[in-house]
């Protein structure tokens, strides 16, 4: 058994909707400046995240309307059906080597190093057919031009 359109719908925007919840959470970190809100930096973050909760909220509505169920049977069917796919195990694959890169390579390795290892990693895992001195040469490339542009051009420390 698989998920309909309107089930997939239904999770998408309940991811959306959760993810726009920590957003709202996180917005009250940036300091108040100014009398009211409407002096503050964090009206126009404010304002996106109610039209993210609205924009969600009509769209889980909408797809329950139209018979949107997500069993765990159904999850559990798609997504055996989706990790049989070459295309979505790559995709995956990919937003877990930048999730592995914004969690624990730059807390743990520092910026320039976990971006050089990603960018090589990159390199080498998708661009097929090219030698490893020049996966190494692009990733150098990639990761002198972050340097000038955020340490020399911005004048921020990264570490």
């Amino acid at each position: 058994m698989r998920l309909t359109k309107e089930d997939k719908d239904v999770l998408i925007y309940s991811v959306l909707m959760a993810v726009t919840i920590v957003l709202f959470a996180l917005t009250f970190q940036i300091k108040q400046r100014g009398a009211s809100i409407m002096e503050s930096p964090r009206l126009l973050p404010f304002i996106t995240e109610g039209c993210m909760f609205l924009l969600s909220f009509a769209g889980i509505t909408q797809s329950l309307m139209k018979k949107g169920r997500p069993t765990p049977a159904k999850i559990k069917g798609s997504f055996l059906a989706a990790m049989s796919d070459k295309a979505v195990r790559q995709t995956m694959l990919a937003i877990a080597i930048v999730a592995v890169y914004i969690l624990l390579g730059i807390r743990y390795l520092g910026f320039y190093l976990s971006s050089f290892l990603l960018v090589l990693g990159i390199t080498l895992g998708y661009v097929r057919r090219i030698k490893p001195y020049w996966a190494v040469i692009i990733a150098l490339a990639v990761t002198g031009a972050l340097y000038v542009i955020f340490a020399v051009a911005f004048g921020m420390r990264l570490r």
